[in-house]
Parts: structure tokens; C-alpha cells; sequence
């Protein structure tokens, strides 16, 4: 994909210090990305949870209105 000229050993071994660095940036995007899907999922069932409770709420009310 790309063609680099290495001049010297020492901008070799730079370049993949770098490469190096840019993927351990990656993964711990990654990681990050999967912790914050993880989060977003247990919102999900908290906010689920939450419904279920109004629409049970919801449903005594009505029972005690109509008795």
C-alpha cells in the first residue's frame, strides 16, 4: 500500500516505534468502544426496567380507578 525508502536503520526502527504506537492507540480505542457498548447495554435494560415498572404502575392505577 505504501512505499517507504528507509535511509538508515535508525528511521527504520522509527518508523516502526511509530507503527507500534498507532496500534496500541488503536486498541485501546477498541477497548474503549467496547466499554462504551457494554454501558450503552446496561442503560438499555435499566431504561427497559424502567418501562416495565411505569406500565405496571400504570396498570394499578387503573385498577384502583376502576374498583
Amino acid at each position: 500500500m505504501f512505499k517507504f525508502k528507509i535511509v538508515d536503520r535508525e528511521s527504520y526502527n522509527n518508523l516502526i516505534d511509530l507503527c507500534n504506537k498507532v496500534l496500541a492507540k488503536n486498541e485501546e480505542v477498541l477497548y474503549l468502544a467496547i466499554d462504551i457498548l457494554r454501558h450503552n447495554n446496561e442503560i438499555i435494560e435499566f431504561n427497559e426496567r424502567l418501562l416495565n415498572l411505569n406500565r405496571l404502575g400504570v396498570k394499578k392505577e387503573n385498577e384502583d380507578a376502576e374498583n
